[in-house]
């Protein structure tokens, strides 16, 4: 957001600004900027927002308010809510007392890194299937 530049003549310079945002049902938030402009972030999609500005002089003396101005954030993009493909059903192998070999199919929709072993059942992986190299 920027504004118009202030000036002091009251011979102790002008320090900066201070920039007031306000929203339903939150505390005011108040940031300090040294130039006619500041990058505003941390915003919730969908709600609305009002900035006040305010010049400080390097006497410690406070200006009047700007208009307000009042602005609505868009809507963010839509949450990526489809899961991904479920794998082959997992089998046992080298089971022993205290461990065993773990394998499953890959799902369809990426191609992995080459499987450790293969069966007449299907593809199968180590209980920790390498990393995928996306193609």
């Amino acid at each position: 957001m920027t504004w118009t530049t202030s000036t002091d003549t009251g011979g102790s310079g002008l320090a900066g600004y201070e920039v007031t945002r306000t929203s339903a049902g939150a505390d005011p938030v108040v940031t300090a900027s040294t130039g006619a402009s500041l990058a505003v972030t941390g915003l919730a999609p969908e709600r609305t927002y009002q900035f006040t500005v305010w010049a400080l002089d390097g006497a410690g003396n406070r200006s009047a308010a700007s208009a307000a101005l009042s602005v609505t954030t868009p809507a963010g993009p839509a949450p990526d809510t489809t899961p991904p493909t479920a794998p082959g059903t997992p089998t046992a192998a080298a089971v022993g007392p205290t461990g065993l070999t773990l394998a499953w199919g890959r799902p369809p929709t990426r191609r992995a890194s080459p499987p450790t072993a293969s069966t007449g059942a299907g593809t199968s992986w180590s209980a920790r299937p390498p990393a995928p190299r996306w193609r």
